[in-house]
């Protein structure tokens, strides 16, 4: 279902400036399922401990967007019950990598956060917004690649805002494997 992150107007290949290297690549995340999950009222606030290959973000207090590569919703979901409330969320979301030496110059013409390493290090997350869209973002390494989660309704608009905010860098967008 990935495949609304291209419509309108993202193809691959490359966008804005058309010489030199690109300073921005994009790369939607394919074959990964997502879930919100909750601490039940009474239970701790830390991260719970989750199996292998499972990455929580959090995105608040007792809250956490859980992602795993390879694994679909339904299997998601139940190595995360014992841990809280579940939502599946594989469908509500566009999953994305950002990355390059102009991604947090990119980013941060739409986002009100500093974005520096030494106060955004990897691992760091936030619930954010972007160009009035609500997404949530974290540092997935010192690349830097930023991993994005964007509501899949909202996946046109994003790809407006990045194509325009992106343009002066260059623009390389990898095919959907």
């Amino acid at each position: 279902m990935s495949d609304i992150l291209l419509e309108p107007g993202l193809e691959p290949g490359r966008h804005g400036m058309p010489d030199g290297r690109a300073g921005v690549t994009v790369r939607v995340v394919t074959g990964v399922a997502l879930a919100t999950l909750a601490r039940l009222k009474g239970e701790g606030g830390d991260a719970p401990a989750i199996d292998d290959g499972i990455t929580l973000i959090g995105t608040g207090p007792g809250r956490w967007l859980a992602i795993a590569e390879g694994r679909d919703g339904v299997d998601l979901e139940a190595a995360l019950r014992r841990s809280g409330a579940v939502t599946d969320q594989s469908d509500a979301y566009v999953v994305i990598d950002l990355s390059g030496p102009d991604a947090r110059r990119t980013l941060a013409k739409g986002v009100a956060l500093d974005l520096h390493a030494s106060v955004f290090p990897v691992g760091t997350s936030a619930v954010t917004v972007i160009s009035h869209i609500g997404v949530t973002l974290w540092l997935a390494d010192a690349a830097p690649t930023f991993r994005l989660a964007v509501p899949r309704s909202y996946a046109a608009s994003f790809v407006h805002w990045l194509k325009s905010s992106a343009a002066e860098f260059g623009l390389d967008v990898q095919p959907i494997r």
